[in-house]
C-alpha cells in the first residue's frame, strides 16, 4: 500500500510540474520572451515558486487585462480537461482578400472540428466528407519550418494543437487559432505557395 501511495504521489507531482511549466512558459511568452528561452526558464521556475504565485500567474495568463495575446507552440491540454470538444473551423486561400475566400477543399470537410485532449497532449481531428468533391491527397501541416504529413486517428487526419498560433482578444470568449496546411501526395512534400490556412475557433 505504501508503494502504491508513493507512486500516486509521484504521478500527482509530475502532473503539477507540467501544469506549472506550461503556466510559466506562456506567461514569459506573453511578456515578450522567445519561446525557447521561455521554456528553459520555466523549467527552473516551476520548482521554486509558491502555489500562490502559480495561481496568480495562471489567472493572468487566462484573464489578464491585455488587448491581444498570441500563443505559439502551445499544447491545449493545459487549458482543457481530458475529453473531446467540438468547435468550428474554416480552410481559406492564403491570398489577402476581403472577405476571405474558402478554399475549395473546405467543402470536402465538416465545418465542425474535434479537439481531443489527453493528459499532456492534444490534437484536432478533421472529418472528411464520405464523398469528397476534390481529389484531396494527403493532408500536411507545417510545424515551424518543416512540413509534416498528418497522421490518421480512427481514419481521420489529426493535427497537434501546438502547431497552431492562437490569438486571445480582450473580453472575447472566442479564441482564434491558425495553422498552415496543404494537400499533396504522400511522397510529395508541399510547397508554401500552394498552402492553405486552417482557422479554428475555440471557447
Amino acid at each position: 500500500m505504501f508503494r502504491w501511495a508513493r507512486k500516486a504521489l509521484g504521478l500527482l507531482t509530475g502532473v503539477e510540474c507540467g501544469y506549472r511549466h506550461e503556466t510559466f512558459a506562456q506567461f514569459l511568452q506573453f511578456v515578450g520572451v522567445g519561446s525557447e528561452t521561455a521554456r528553459e526558464d520555466a523549467c527552473r521556475m516551476e520548482h521554486i515558486v509558491s502555489e500562490e504565485t502559480v495561481r496568480q500567474v495562471c489567472n493572468f495568463v487566462n484573464y489578464g487585462e491585455t488587448f491581444e495575446r498570441v500563443l505559439r507552440y502551445t499544447d491545449l491540454s493545459y487549458r482543457y480537461a481530458p475529453g473531446d470538444y467540438v468547435f468550428l473551423m474554416g480552410i481559406y486561400y492564403m491570398e489577402k482578400t476581403y472577405p476571405r475566400r474558402f478554399a475549395r477543399e473546405f467543402h470536402d470537410f465538416s465545418q465542425n472540428i474535434r479537439l481531443h485532449v489527453e493528459e499532456g497532449k492534444s490534437w484536432f481531428e478533421l472529418e472528411i466528407d464520405p464523398e469528397p468533391d476534390s481529389n484531396l491527397g494527403c493532408l500536411w501541416y507545417k510545424d515551424q519550418q518543416k512540413w509534416i504529413r498528418a497522421e490518421l486517428h480512427k481514419g481521420k487526419p489529426v493535427i497537434p494543437s501546438d502547431v497552431f498560433e492562437f490569438s486571445i482578444q480582450r473580453q472575447d470568449p472566442v479564441i482564434e487559432g491558425n495553422a498552415l496546411i496543404a494537400f499533396a501526395n504522400e511522397d510529395e512534400e508541399p510547397v508554401d505557395w500552394n498552402s492553405r490556412e486552417l482557422d479554428v475557433h475555440i471557447w
